[in-house]
Parts: structure tokens; sequence; C-alpha cells
């Protein structure tokens, strides 16, 4: 199909959604919004309002509103703020076991040995990564290593693991030959080796909606986390199992708050949660994967 839509003015933009059926309130500072936040962004927030017509066309359903829309639109960019602030706390502390456990138990270069990989092309292509941010660094860390260790390809697993991306760290776990090492790694957390793994890749995703500000409130997660049978700790709140709520961020929360556990001690991640669900009240629950009158 060819493309045959123009580029719009803001303005134009702004009369587009009158047209539609959209309360935009003040047209002024509906112009100033759209300037500050590209239009395709906000419009993953207003889809659940339009209305398909007869002909094809979208409109909104009777009461939308552009300051709604942009009130769900700011309760996201705080809940993302919470998310990654959690999921920052696990991945500072997975750095800190992978290296412990692994150097204590072998040596500190072992994440160099790719006899104790599962697959050597996916341990080089690890490594590439990681030595290329090793070489581009200027981190104290880095430079301390360079000029007193320089004949050595990359540093210890200790200083290795400050270089990597959750998923570089998801990588060199799950490529991890003996499975010993991954479980009791796991076990740190509390969990059983194949529901952290899961885990692990769910929290990458999650991560990346935050780190490029992508909506997160109601979204579908296609691959979520694995619900642990065995339980080592308690809950700040039970699990939702409907398969309808599966996909969405609850469960992940309630995940986030068991591992923080382990961590600190505390669990502050669901209660923060709530909190902010109270100071937007309508926002509802049930989107993100609450059960009914949590």
């Amino acid at each position: 199909m060819k493309f045959e839509k123009a580029a719009l003015t803001t303005e134009q933009l702004v009369a587009g959604l009158v047209g539609r059926q959209m309360d935009v309130g003040d047209p002024a500072w509906a112009s100033r919004l759209l300037d500050s936040i590209n239009y395709y962004r906000l419009a993953t927030y207003w889809y659940q309002y339009r209305i398909t017509t007869n002909s094809g066309d979208h409109t909104f359903r009777a009461g939308t509103s552009l300051k709604e829309i942009h009130r769900i639109y700011q309760f996201d960019s705080e809940l993302r703020g919470l998310f990654f602030r959690a999921i920052e706390v696990f991945e500072i502390s997975l750095r800190k076991q992978l290296a412990a456990h692994l150097a204590l138990k072998y040596d500190p270069f072992v994440h160099l040995d790719p006899t104790r990989m599962k697959d050597r092309k996916r341990w080089a292509n690890t490594i590439s990564r990681v030595h290329s941010e090793y070489a581009a660094s200027n981190e104290e860390f880095a430079r301390h290593n360079k000029s007193k260790y320089g004949e050595y390809h990359l540093p210890a697993i200790w200083v290795t693991v400050e270089l990597m991306t959750l998923g570089g760290l998801r990588h060199l776990f799950q490529n991890w030959a003996d499975r010993a090492d991954r479980q009791a790694i796991a076990q740190r957390y509390g969990l059983e080796e194949p529901v952290f793994d899961s885990l692990l890749e769910h929290l990458e995703t999650i991560r990346n909606f935050c780190a490029h500000h992508s909506r997160l409130w109601n979204r579908h997660v296609t691959k979520g986390p694995k619900i642990p049978k065995k339980l080592a700790a308690p809950l700040t709140a039970n699990f939702n199992l409907h398969p309808q709520a599966l996909p969405n961020v609850y469960n992940t929360i309630i995940l986030l708050d068991y591992i923080d556990y382990f961590v600190s001690g505390e669990q502050k991640l669901f209660e923060s949660v709530r909190k902010l669900l109270d100071s937007y009240p309508e926002i509802d629950p049930n989107q993100m994967g609450f059960p009914k009158g949590f």
C-alpha cells in the first residue's frame, strides 16, 4: 500500500482530535502538550477509548478528554520510575551474587573459560560486547584495571559484571553449563532455577520498556515470568493466576517484592504502587492484572 499521509502541524493534530469527538480542553494547552510529547506516543494511551465507525474511521467514546489521557500518561511515567528503581536494586545485587559465587568456587577469570559454557558462540558474543564496553569505559574501576593489569583481555569477573547490562548478565547466567551453579545463584533469591531464568528474561523486557519510556501500565507482556510453586519468604500479596492477568504487570510487582526480601529484607514495590493508584483513582487496576477487590 502506498503511504499517502501528509505531515501535520500541531494545530492540525489538535483539530483532528476535536473532529473525532475528543475533548481537548484549552486548545493552547493541547497544542503545548502535543509540542512536548509525540502524538503517536500519546496515542497508545487513547487507543482504549477509540470507536471504529462503519466506514473504518476512528472516533472517541463520549466524554473522552485529553486531560484524562494525559493523567494516564503521567501515571504510567511514575509507575515506570517505581519499576526501574526496583529492578535496579535487583540488577546490582545480581552482579554481586554472580561474581562472588563463580569467583569463589572457581577463579577470578572463570568467565573467560569457554569450556564452562553451553554455547561457545553465544559466549564469544557476550565477551565481545563486554570487551567493547571495557575498552570504551572511563569509569574509575576500568581505568584502574587497564593501568594496573593492561595485559589482560578483560578484568576479573567482579569488575567485568559492572560492565554488563542486565541482558549480558542474563546471557552469562543462562549460558553457564553447570546447572548446580545456576541453581545456587537462583536460590539466593528464594527461587528455583527455571523460575529465576524466566524472571531474568522478563525483567530485561520490563527494564527496556522503562528505559525507553514505553507504555507499561496496561501492557500485555508476551513472555511473562513463571510463577514459583515453592516460596522461601512471604509475599506482599497473592499471585493472580487468572489467564487474562498473566501477561500484565501485577505478578511482576509481587515477584520483585519477593526477591527484594532476599536483597534488602524489605518489600516496597507493592505498597508504592498501591499508593500511586490511590493518587490516580481514574486508573483501573484490573487492567494491570490486579485481582478484583485487591
